[in-house]
């Protein structure tokens, strides 16, 4: 979304938005990964403050650039986010659950969640 101003983007982000909040997939799963986005990016703050309303488990990436290093947190705070690299905002794992990847995949299926 770089070249777009910032109206275009949130009507964009906002028909996004609605769409994935009518996807049937999206409303029955238990468990959501979703992202904060960075600078030019769909906004996401406000799908996720929606997927909460939804009782929805928030799973979030946090990245580890200079290992190359993806983590999954479970989001347990509902405003746990802090900056992480420049210009790339993060969950902040100080606030949120470590879920390692092994452990995401095999209860990708359970109902019972993490």
């Amino acid at each position: 979304m770089n070249g777009f101003t910032e109206k275009q983007r949130a009507e964009k982000t906002r028909a996004i938005e609605s769409r994935l909040f009518e996807f049937a997939n999206f409303l029955e799963a238990r468990i959501v990964l979703l992202y904060i986005e960075g600078e030019n990016e769909v906004r996401t703050k406000s799908i996720i403050k929606r997927a909460y309303a939804f009782q929805k488990i928030v799973v979030l990436p946090a990245f580890d650039s200079g290992r190359f290093k993806v983590t999954t947190l479970k989001s347990i705070i509902r405003t746990g986010s802090a900056a992480g690299a420049p210009r790339v905002a993060q969950p902040n794992p100080a606030r949120l659950q470590t879920r390692p990847p092994s452990e995401n995949r095999h209860r990708h299926h359970s109902r019972s969640g993490f």
